[in-house]
């Protein structure tokens, strides 16, 4: 235990309260010579056993000194072996971009050593640096070529990072800030992921369902076609028992090119291929038509609808009309599909004051969406028990295309419902053009 402890005492003995204590002693040596060579007997051994006993009350608080660097030099060293022998890779930096953690998963995908970035500062200088480069966009995110799927809660960022040279790799980067229990805050540390797998995964799936779905295109088209042509009797008349029949072949015919045209949407803007064309549009007229379209259908649910015009005439808005047009299509027919009979759609526009957008909202008077699926309910596939009770046809994918099309414009989506009262959606665009991302981001933040 003795030898244990010396060992220790050296090993604590650069620290700062360390330097005090050696400094406190040498004094009293000091001041022991001094006491010696020039005071009289009595008062030199009286003062000479006060300074002992007074340096002598320091031991223990120099035994706890070093059992407590000792055991924090310990969980500092256990804790940076977990950090270093994780499956993820991790960096940690401090606020002045000086590394100084590094794992084996982070050198290798970036490809360089501890030795080589430990105690470097790495500055947006050296992103010309081929060396360093993906290092250097890694920590300064707005230098990489491709970011997307931004996320912030609280001191934490995730994102996804897309990197081409010298082949593609997809990075999921977190970023979480180094603080003390006061809040100090000493550095970041960057947990990266590999999913360059998953992504070319992902993409073997889309390429499959691209495929799948244009292949199905052509033959359903001209089954509808041949359908159509029999329901209306082109090719002859029919009884009324022949003419329900057929009407139900329509019906689902028309069901299945809808999920056929939803499937191959969310394909492409998982691509980025999904294709905006931007011009200016009537924001007014956009929301007449797709009312008009979708008159019939109230009539036949014994929906009424209504639209409420802003107080002033709109200047045209840089919009993609069709895909726009889209998304008011999809919510006017969920809101009419799941409303009650007799019930109310309200279609409003209005300008914000505070920025420079416009909100569209789309109310209803059904039976609402319970509040543990408001969260789910933009992503892809989502269907709730409640709507799969109602309605046993559609795929969950076109409050998910929408989203992506309100996204891609530099727009927000979102929606506030009250269940056995009804609903309200609304979502923004820009009246500014500036506000809309650039071209080379799709819908789903997808670079």
């Amino acid at each position: 235990m003795i030898l244990k402890f010396f060992k220790n005492l050296l090993r604590a003995a650069s620290t700062i309260p360390m330097l005090i204590f050696w400094f406190l002693g040498f004094l009293v040596v000091a001041q022991i010579v001094f006491n010696v060579l020039w005071l009289p007997s009595p008062l030199k051994w009286i003062l000479l056993s006060l300074w002992i006993v007074l340096y002598l009350t320091l031991v223990p608080f120099l035994v706890k000194l070093v059992n407590d660097f000792f055991q924090a030099e310990v969980k500092t060293r256990q804790a940076s072996a977990i950090v270093l022998s994780v499956a993820d890779a991790v960096i940690a930096y401090t606020k002045d971009f000086e590394i100084v953690l590094i794992n084996a998963a982070a050198e290798k995908i970036l490809g360089l050593s501890r030795q080589e970035v430990i105690g470097k500062v790495i500055s947006p200088e050296l992103s010309s640096d081929p060396k360093f480069g993906m290092l250097v966009q890694i920590i300064y995110p707005s230098l990489a070529p491709f970011v997307s799927n931004r996320q912030t809660e609280g001191h934490t960022q995730k994102m996804e990072m897309k990197f081409f040279k010298p082949e593609e790799i997809i990075l999921e980067v977190g970023t979480t800030q180094i603080t003390d229990d006061e809040g100090k805050q000493y550095g970041f540390l960057k947990i990266l992921r590999d999913r360059t797998r998953e992504g070319a995964l992902d993409r073997t799936k889309s390429d499959f369902i691209t495929v799948a779905a244009h292949q199905m295109r052509t033959p359903l088209a001209g089954l509808l076609w041949a359908v159509e042509m029999l329901y209306k009797e082109e090719a002859g008349p029919l009884n009324e028992d022949q003419k329900g029949i057929v009407k139900q072949a329509l019906l689902a015919s028309q069901e299945m090119s809808q999920s056929l045209e939803g499937l191959l949407s969310a394909s492409q803007i998982e691509q980025g291929k999904f294709g905006y064309k931007f011009e200016p549009a009537d924001a007014e007229q956009l929301v007449e038509s797709v009312l008009t379209e979708f008159q019939p259908a109230a009539e036949v649910k014994k929906v009424k609808l209504y639209f409420y015009r802003p107080e002033t005439k709109l200047q045209p808005v840089i919009m993609d009309r069709n895909k726009i047009k889209l998304v008011l299509e999809t919510l006017v027919d969920n809101a009419i599909k799941y409303n009650v009979a007799n019930g109310e759609v309200k279609i409003n526009i209005s300008v914000m004051t505070d920025v420079p957008y416009l909100k569209f909202s789309v109310s209803d008077t059904g039976g609402g969406i319970r509040h543990g699926d408001l969260e789910k309910l933009f992503t892809k596939f989502f269907r709730s028990e409640k709507v799969m009770k109602e309605q046993t046809s559609g795929l969950g994918l076109g409050l998910y295309i929408a989203r992506n099309i309100i996204k891609r414009h530099g727009g927000e989506i979102s929606v506030d419902s009250t269940e056995g009262r009804g609903s309200v959606f609304e979502f923004t665009l820009p009246t500014d053009s500036a506000y809309i991302p650039p071209a080379d981001i799709n819908s789903e933040g997808i670079l």
